[in-house]
């Protein structure tokens, strides 16, 4: 077997800390190890326990180069039951502080925050829905910071302040959804010494009302004598053509400001879809903490699009996360830590424009590029 490599990757520092559940008598295989070969076999296409420790095998005497393999690599029953102990918590920390360590953090990062199911995970004759998780994605850095598992007795509601509260989220843009447009998501945002951009809709119809009427008195008056800023946006592309419009008013002095921390601004997206002969238009009202910058307002609500296309989609397209039958709640919620960690480091690289399908059997194959990927986290 190769000479070991003298310098530790930091993922494998941070690994050290998870405590390892089993009972002496079942450490046969390093937990640290155990844990390397997943993201390692994730990385190069194995989206289940089965692909991993195959691939682990394949790829054994490149992974002892890293980690002491004394019984060389475990089987998939190994895995499963090994993952499925490891206190959720413990492994959830794991994936922010390794997030931490790769992240370049920049005043104005915007952080968006959304909700996932692992429908796969679902067990309809025990009457259990798929695990549901909290993301906190990262725009700016192209990484998911951290994640909490919604359970079923709460929702996303009350599980965002508690997920805000656990990163570093200074001097960041949070955005949501209008389901989680709540004071306690406003207050927690402040407390935490960040922003806030937050969409309004429906479910607060008196908010709703109060900033449309300021925007009909404004635009009544060409927005003279208001505070105010705008920014426009073209694209052209697959025989669409979009147009937005953002507008940004001050509201400290809105009556209803006073019942949101930190309220300082009100935003209005207008967008207009053209295709062919048909054409769509659309109307978006937020409340912000962000001083007037339309520019910035513009930024923080396209951006929030990317915890959908960019995490989630890629997680259940690329990953095959929702197809996905592994049972075990515990160690689902941990192989999902484990994709996302794959995910940014495969985001992360830049040396190639392949798609990351074609990155990871790439992975697989060339180990110079393996060592190209692994080098993004030593």
């Amino acid at each position: 077997m190769p000479d070991r490599n003298p310098t530790k990757p930091k993922t494998l520092e941070l690994a050290e800390n998870i405590p390892d559940p089993r009972s002496e008598n079942f450490k046969k295989h390093p937990l640290v190890s155990m844990i390397f070969i997943a993201l390692v076999g994730t990385v190069c296409g194995a989206d289940d326990w089965v692909a991993i420790a195959d691939t682990g095998k394949h790829l054994e005497d490149w992974i002892g180069q890293y980690v002491n393999l004394p019984f060389g690599i475990p089987s998939h029953d190994t895995f499963g039951r090994t993952f499925g102990l490891i206190d959720n918590q413990a492994f959830s920390q794991f994936l922010i502080s390794w997030a931490d360590h790769l992240r370049v953090k920049a005043t104005h990062e915007v952080v968006a925050m959304d909700g996932k199911t692992l429908r796969g995970n679902a067990q309809k004759k025990a009457g259990l829905a798929g695990l549901h998780l909290l993301n906190a994605w990262s725009v700016d850095n192209g990484l998911c910071l951290g994640h909490l598992d919604v359970d079923t007795k709460t929702n996303e509601i009350t599980v965002i302040p508690e997920l805000i509260k656990i990163l570093d989220l200074k001097d960041c843009i949070v955005t949501v959804d209008a389901l989680n447009t709540q004071k306690t998501t406003a207050t927690a945002v402040i407390d935490a010494e960040a922003d806030y951009v937050l969409p309004v809709k429906g479910n607060h119809k008196d908010l709703l009302e109060d900033i449309e009427l300021l925007f009909e008195e404004a635009e009544g008056n060409d927005y003279k004598g208001f505070d105010a800023d705008q920014f426009e946006t073209k694209d052209n592309g697959h025989g669409r053509v979009e147009h937005r419009l953002y507008s940004v008013l001050d509201a400290e002095d809105l009556p209803v400001a006073r019942d949101w921390n930190g309220m300082k601004s009100v935003g209005k997206v207008v967008r207009r879809r053209t295709f062919g002969d048909r054409s769509t238009f659309e109307v978006c009202y937020f409340i912000m903490s962000l001083e007037i910058d339309a520019s910035l307002f513009a930024h923080s609500v396209r951006g929030h699009w990317g915890v959908e296309n960019k995490l989630h989609w890629s997680l259940d397209v690329v990953f095959r996360e929702d197809h996905s039958k592994y049972r075990d709640r515990i160690g689902a919620q941990n192989l999902s830590s484990v994709r996302k960690m794959a995910l940014g480091l495969l985001k992360k690289d830049e040396s190639t424009k392949k798609s990351l399908k074609r990155k990871r059997f790439q992975a697989l194959t060339s180990p110079q590029f393996r060592e190209l990927i692994l080098k993004q986290f030593l």
